[in-house]
């Protein structure tokens, strides 16, 4: 029996592997660094920015290229990766697919190369799919680039509520989903925590709504997501949870925490040179109190360390006649 594949999962593959040469010009040119030195130079919102070429990608048997763009923003903590489409002059000419990242810098922390792929691999199926629609869909009159966070409600509505935008947003997720290893309903629900936690500006009826959409186009882009299983809400909460606590620990590295035999060891060797100090039975007998509670490790540290303290301290306490 012949194997069904859906047509748009060359798009995927495609997205993956720009996703990829992006990725390795970023390491050559040190921007997953902690300090960027390429952008050194730049200033905030330089208006001449560091491009780089990538490639170029055949869609409908049309040439568009792909530019990398290089962008300082030290007002980041963090490496953001933002994409865009454009058509310049007559229809399937000029056509030019840019993936813009911002970074600040010097950053807080190493960078997890593996975060950055995924983004990317978002953003260019993002703006592959707007390659994919019609001219007359691609571009409505008054559409502009919004931040979120700094635009009005409406603002929102235009930007993240329209067709073409849940279109491209449905690809993209999908893909990232699909590079991640992960079904597309937690790849859904990590988006919606993340949107719910950059932005508390914004209703949370208007992201479910978003959400819902964008769930519902997926379905009619990739009709094999009826085949998996929705993930349950408190399962879908445990797991967001757990995930924003690892982004979390891989920003801010906690110090690596002493084994409980060496605790045990450390706290012989501070109570034995407390005594050495100054020899005193009231001393010593935290000593023996300590050796008697190191007697159940089955560490050989634990125990080399204890026969060798036990020795010492019997032989004081002798002549401090306790025994």
């Amino acid at each position: 029996m012949q194997r069904v594949t859906n047509p748009r999962s060359k798009y995927d593959s495609q997205a993956r592997k720009i996703a990829r040469e992006c990725l390795d010009i970023m390491k050559r040119n040190g921007l997953l660094e902690r300090r960027a030195d390429l952008i050194s130079d730049l200033a905030n919102d330089d208006p001449e920015p560091k491009f780089l070429t990538v490639c170029k990608v055949r869609i409908q048997d049309r040439s568009i290229a792909v530019l990398l763009v290089v962008n300082r923003d030290d007002g980041l903590d963090w490496i953001h990766v933002g994409g865009r489409y454009r058509q310049m002059g007559r229809p399937k000419s000029n056509e030019i697919i840019t993936v813009e990242v911002f970074r600040p810098w010097k950053l807080t922390s190493a960078v997890d190369s593996s975060d950055v792929h995924r983004d990317i691999v978002e953003v260019v199926r993002h703006e592959m799919q707007h390659a994919l629609q019609p001219p007359e869909e691609r571009w409505r009159p008054g559409h502009k680039d919004v931040q979120l966070g700094y635009g009005l409600l409406l603002s929102f509505k235009r930007q993240y509520l329209n067709k073409e935008e849940v279109d491209a947003y449905a690809a993209g997720i999908y893909a990232q989903a699909k590079k991640s290893r992960r079904p597309f309903y937690r790849e859904l629900g990590f988006v919606r925590s993340t949107m719910i936690d950059n932005w508390p500006g914004i209703d949370k009826k208007l992201i479910d709504r978003f959400i819902v959409m964008v769930h519902n186009r997926a379905i009619v882009l990739y009709p094999e997501l009826l085949k998996q299983k929705p993930i349950p809400k408190k399962r879908m909460k445990r797991e967001q949870k757990a995930r924003a606590r690892a982004a979390m620990a891989r920003r801010n590295p906690a110090k690596k925490k002493t084994p409980p035999y060496q605790l045990l060891i450390n706290r012989c060797q501070k109570l034995w040179d407390h005594y050495c100090e100054r020899p005193a039975k009231a001393r010593l007998k935290p000593v023996l109190e300590h050796l008697e509670k190191m007697k159940g490790s089955t560490s050989k540290k634990v125990k080399d360390e204890r026969s060798r303290c036990l020795r010492a301290a019997n032989k004081e306490a002798r002549k401090l006649k306790m025994k």
